[in-house]
């Protein structure tokens, strides 16, 4: 790193924050207590207080509430993630809740899986403009490991959902509590 690189990353550092030597800060806030881990990279984000991007871990574009994690390897771009919210996996334009968690091997994304988004409207499913959505994981709601996340999805507070399929019916049970996917929707467990 040059010397300007280096005194450039250091405006955009709190007092108490930590960056490792060999993490990328680029146009982002660190605030006091945030932590940046090796080979992690932190573009145009902010970290809130004692939010950590774990090693080898990539942060573009994203908002990181209050000890908010962006776990080893994990991508978030153009997110935000709630006090206390855990990202291990995928995601890309997406909101998690308050003390939400989408475990390694998981994908909350904002392009189809496969033909146009779709969404929910007046009890149809409608092509969505533009064909952008992104998700949306209420508080203290878990996605486990391998669940893919069709763009336009809202999970309720407080669901579990396992898997591995993909979710791509956007309808969710509204008296469960633990679901998994099934044939792309959301069935009681």
């Amino acid at each position: 790193s040059t010397r300007a690189e280096l005194v450039a990353a250091r405006l955009s550092v709190s007092r108490g924050a930590r960056v490792h030597p060999s993490a990328v800060i680029e146009a982002s806030l660190l605030l006091p207590g945030a932590v940046v881990e090796a080979g992690a990279i932190v573009r145009g984000s902010i970290l809130g207080a004692g939010a950590r991007v774990e090693a080898l871990a990539i942060c573009e574009g994203s908002v990181l509430g209050p000890g908010a994690v962006v776990q080893r390897q994990a991508l978030s771009r153009y997110c935000v993630l709630g006090p206390r919210a855990m990202l291990g996996g995928t995601t890309q334009l997406s909101v998690l809740g308050p003390g939400s968690s989408l475990k390694a091997g998981s994908f909350a994304m904002d392009q189809g899986l496969s033909g146009s988004v779709r969404v929910r409207v007046g009890g149809q499913l409608r092509a969505a403009p533009l064909g952008l959505a992104g998700c949306y994981l209420g508080r203290d709601t878990l996605v486990g490991s391998g669940v893919w996340i069709a763009p336009g999805r809202q999970l309720r507070s407080g669901l579990v959902v396992l898997g591995p399929q993909a979710l791509t019916d956007p309808s969710v049970p509204t008296d469960a509590r633990l679901v998994s996917v099934v044939d792309g929707k959301l069935e009681p467990r």
